[in-house]
C-alpha cells in the first residue's frame, strides 16, 4: 500500500514538472503584454477648482481644466478643455492670457487660454510635494505644495517654470493667498502661516497663528485674512493683519 501511494505521487509530482515546463516554453514564446497605461481620453470628475476672468470660468473637472462662457449665468456652456493632466487638478488661479494649474503629484501647470476655445498646456515644474493650492503675482507663482510648505516660482518664461525658493517646508500647506509683499498659508495643524516675499527668491517665515483645527483655505481682503478651518465641521476663522508678522 504504501509502494502504491509512493508511486502514485510520483507520477503526480512529474505531471506537475511536466505542466511547470510547459507553461514557461508559453512565457518565453509569447512575451506578456506591456503594462504601461496611457491615458486616451477623460470625461467628468470632482470639481474642486474654479476661476473666473471676464465672460469665462475655468474650472478643475477630474483631470483636466474645463472652460465655461458663463455670458448668461442661467446656461454656462462649455467651449473647451485641456488634455488630461496626469493627477486631479486641485486648484487653479488666472492672470491674463494664462491660467496656472495646482495639478497634485503633478505639480505647476501651466495653460495658455489665449484661445479658451483650445487651452493648451505650455509649462510646467513637477513640485517636490503635491501642489494643492496655487496664487500668482506678476510673473512670480506662489504654490502650497503640501508636505513641502511654500514653494516660489518664476514663470516670465511659461515654458520653463523656475522655482526661486521656499518657506515652511516643515508644514503641510493646502492653500495660500497674496497680498502685497507677503503671501498667506493655510497649513494643517498649522494654521495660518505669513511668509515675507518681498524678495521672492528669499522667502521669510514673518508670523504665524495656530488656529483650533485643520487650515484647509484663505483669502485675504484688505487688513484681514479669511481662514477655513476643519474641527468638528468647518470653522470660519477671521484674523486681523494689519501687521502681518503679528496676526491674531
Amino acid at each position: 500500500m504504501l509502494r502504491h501511494r509512493v508511486a502514485s505521487a510520483g507520477v503526480v509530482w512529474l505531471c506537475l514538472v511536466s505542466l511547470l515546463a510547459a507553461v514557461t516554453a508559453v512565457s518565453m514564446a509569447e512575451p506578456a503584454e506591456s503594462t504601461d497605461w496611457q491615458v486616451a481620453g477623460q470625461i467628468g470628475g470632482p470639481t474642486s477648482a474654479v476661476a473666473v476672468q471676464g465672460s469665462y470660468a475655468y474650472a478643475g473637472v477630474g483631470l483636466r481644466l474645463i472652460v465655461l462662457d458663463v455670458t448668461n449665468l442661467v446656461t454656462p456652456t462649455e467651449v473647451g478643455a485641456t488634455a488630461p493632466f496626469p493627477y486631479f487638478v486641485e486648484d487653479t488661479t488666472v492672470s491674463g492670457t494664462r491660467a496656472y494649474v495646482a495639478a497634485g503629484g503633478a505639480g505647476l501647470r501651466v495653460v495658455d487660454i489665449s484661445d479658451p476655445a483650445n487651452p493648451a498646456e505650455i509649462g510646467a515644474w513637477d513640485s517636490p510635494g503635491y501642489a494643492e493650492g496655487v496664487a500668482v503675482s506678476g510673473n512670480t507663482v506662489y504654490l502650497a505644495d503640501g508636505p513641502y510648505g511654500l514653494r516660489v516660482v518664476d514663470v516670465s518664461d511659461p515654458a520653463s517654470p523656475t522655482p526661486l525658493g521656499s518657506a515652511y517646508d516643515m508644514n503641510y500647506a493646502f492653500e495660500v493667498a497674496v497680498s502685497g509683499d507677503y503671501a498667506y498659508v493655510a497649513a494643517a495643524g498649522a494654521g495660518l502661516l505669513v511668509a515675507d516675499v518681498s524678495d521672492p527668491a528669499h522667502p521669510l517665515e514673518a508670523g504665524t497663528l495656530n488656529t483650533p483645527g485643520y487650515a484647509y483655505d484663505v483669502a485675504v481682503s484688505g487688513a484681514t485674512a479669511y481662514v477655513a478651518d476643519a474641527w468638528e465641521g468647518l470653522r470660519l476663522s477671521l484674523i486681523h493683519i494689519s501687521e502681518p508678522t503679528r496676526p491674531y
